[in-house]
Parts: structure tokens; C-alpha cells; sequence
């Protein structure tokens, strides 16, 4: 029993826990809160850093000058200052090309209106002209077709006369 006892300590969950734990950070803008610094600024403060024993992890105000520490945060901050800028640059830059788009879209818009307009005058207008034209060629065609056809039948006529005359020629000459 006691082995069975043992392996299970040993598989356990809390002996497989790992160890390290989640630290917490305090940072502190404005004036400093801690009693040991005196300059304003940014003071960062973690009890539970310091007792962990590791120097290079302790960033409170006693532990660096106040100077290095605005450097530090100077840095960091014109940093993200500049890239803010250039952000918002790259910004303006976009919102002009899109009002530079916008206004050429709402150009060529006004532009396929007027065109659209100018074609429906056209259509409209071509439409009653084409009808007008119609009407006074319709009356000069219909009295062509009807003179051709005289004509055409006159032509048959005379072309059978000439028929009948070459043959009664022909046999004048036989006889």
C-alpha cells in the first residue's frame, strides 16, 4: 500500500505545478509615490521584485537616478511620439488620395449624367425627325415605285411592238 501511496504523491498534480509565477508591475505617472524619490516622474514599484532577489528586474526610483530615468522615458516616448507622427502622416496622406478618389468618382458621375441626358435629347430628338423624314419621303417613294411601274409595263410594250416588227420586217425581206 505504501508504494501506491508513494507513486501517486509522486504524479501528483501539485508536484507537476511549475514554479514560476506571474509578477506584477506598477507603474505610477505624475508625481512619485514611493517615499524614497522625491522628483517627479514615472516611478515603477513591485514588492515582490525586490524580495525575489533579482537586481537587474528592480527598476524603483531609489535604484536608478532620476536623470537615467528620464532618459529612459524620454526615449521611449519621442519614440512612440514619432511613430505617431509618422502614423498620423501616412493618415492624411490616405484620406487625401480617398477625397482625391471621391472627387473623381463624383466627376465622372456628374460627366455620365450629362452624357446620359445628352443621349436621351438625342434619341428623343432623332425619333420625331426620323418619323417627319419618314412621312415626306414615304409620299416621293410610293410615286416613284408607281412611275417605274409604268414605266416598266411601257418598256414591255414597246419591247413587244419591236419583237413583232423585226418579224414581220424579216418576212417582208423573205418574200
Amino acid at each position: 500500500m505504501e508504494t501506491i501511496t508513494e507513486k501517486t504523491k509522486e504524479h501528483s498534480y501539485d508536484s507537476r505545478r511549475p514554479s514560476i509565477r506571474a509578477r506584477q508591475l506598477v507603474i505610477n505617472r505624475g508625481t512619485s509615490v514611493t517615499p524614497q524619490s522625491s522628483s517627479p516622474g514615472f516611478s515603477v514599484y513591485d514588492s515582490k521584485r525586490r524580495a525575489s532577489g533579482l537586481p537587474w528586474l528592480s527598476v524603483a526610483s531609489s535604484d536608478i537616478d532620476a536623470a537615467a530615468f528620464r532618459r529612459m522615458n524620454s526615449t521611449g516616448i519621442s519614440a512612440v511620439t514619432d511613430s505617431s507622427e509618422k502614423e498620423k502622416k501616412d493618415l492624411q496622406g490616405l484620406n487625401e488620395r480617398l477625397s482625391n478618389y471621391i472627387e473623381r468618382v463624383r466627376f465622372y458621375e456628374a460627366q455620365n449624367r450629362k452624357l446620359a441626358d445628352e443621349l436621351e435629347k438625342l434619341k428623343a430628338k432623332w425619333g420625331k425627325e426620323t418619323t417627319q423624314i419618314k412621312a415626306m419621303f414615304q409620299a416621293e417613294l410610293d410615286e416613284a415605285r408607281r412611275l417605274l411601274e409604268a414605266e416598266c409595263k411601257l418598256k414591255s410594250h414597246f419591247e413587244l411592238r419591236m419583237v413583232s416588227s423585226e418579224e414581220t420586217s424579216e418576212e417582208l425581206r423573205e418574200r
